[in-house]
């Protein structure tokens, strides 16, 4: 793993998996082997970097999980691609992990994908990021499922228009209680003042990082409300975020839909689409013609699967 080397403003974070047999992709089994599914994810993942890394003025990162199969997941993101681990219990936890990493290192705009959907359009990546640079705040891109393929954030550190600094304060493990957050030659969160007046932000300010390395607490950018209390896994988690960005006060902009390729039926979208993007989707699609005529070789059903 490598440490992220800032050369923008903005980035781009793919969520993955390590592309393992019978742990990925398991919903396309059958009519796929679960190796074959496995290699389609493979597939999925070098697609969706090789589209990404078309985007100018944005670094590329790569969140991955499980840590202890790093040297998997290095084996299929290009070698230029940081890797950082996914952390938390739920999906929620893992984003506001992501998103707090990389506004702590400065980014001032974040966008985070998955990899199950290859060939989503370039342009509602671009999208997002513009709509970030306006005046929206957060800007989500609807899945078919319910869900959202896409989730991007301001750093609210850069709506304040301030440098970050960290003070340490004395008391009981480290802390008097309080943390006590630098900006400029201000400090909030400590005493008297007031924090800063964001949602994305704790009432105590941000915790001192190298405490936080010896099991003293935690530090954070911002409080991740947004990812609180949503039913993962549901078609409710669209609406449940939507309705949390209300209620926090959030500028929330939608993107077009777009769908996930989780199932045999939304695998056949791709099989629709694929043959409008056969150059961007090059390894995908040389791998679903094989797998789709050993398919026909087994059972003599071909259907309508677009193969050419």
């Amino acid at each position: 793993m490598q440490s992220i080397q800032k050369k923008s403003s903005h980035a781009l974070v793919v969520m993955l998996k390590a592309p393992v047999a019978g742990q990925v992709k398991t919903r396309l089994v059958p009519p796929l082997s679960p190796k074959d599914a496995a290699r389609l994810y493979t597939c999925f993942i070098l697609d969706t970097f090789h589209r990404m890394n078309t985007l100018p003025d944005i670094d590329i990162i790569a969140a991955f999980t499980p840590q202890k199969l790093a040297h998997r997941v290095r084996k299929v993101v290009p070698p230029q691609i940081p890797l950082i681990p996914q952390k938390g219990k739920d999906l929620g936890e893992r984003l506001h992990n992501v998103f707090s990493r990389l506004f702590f290192v400065g980014y001032e705009k974040v966008a985070i994908i998955g990899s199950d959907s290859p060939d989503l359009p370039i342009e509602y990546i671009e999208k997002s990021f513009l709509l970030l640079d306006g005046k929206k705040e957060l800007v989500l891109g609807p899945s078919e499922d319910g869900g959202y393929y896409l989730i991007a954030m301001s750093n609210p550190l850069s709506r304040l228009g301030t440098d970050l600094k960290f003070v340490p304060k004395v008391g009981e493990g480290g802390f008097s209680g309080q943390t006590r957050t630098s900006f400029g030659s201000s400090a909030i969160g400590g005493g008297d003042e007031n924090p800063p007046q964001s949602p994305f932000f704790k009432g105590g300010g941000l915790k001192f990082p190298s405490l936080a390395k010896r099991g003293k607490g935690r530090f954070e950018i911002f409080s991740g409300q947004i990812f609180q209390d949503i039913p993962w896994s549901t078609n409710k988690v669209l609406e449940e975020t939507k309705r949390k960005a209300k209620n926090i006060g959030l500028e929330l902009a939608i993107l077009p839909k777009w769908y996930d390729i989780d199932d045999f039926n939304s695998l056949m979208s791709l099989m629709i689409l694929r043959n409008n993007m056969k150059k961007e989707l090059m390894t995908t699609n040389k791998l679903l013609k094989k797998i789709f005529k050993d398919i026909h070789a087994k059972t003599g059903k071909s259907g309508s699967w677009g193969i050419e």
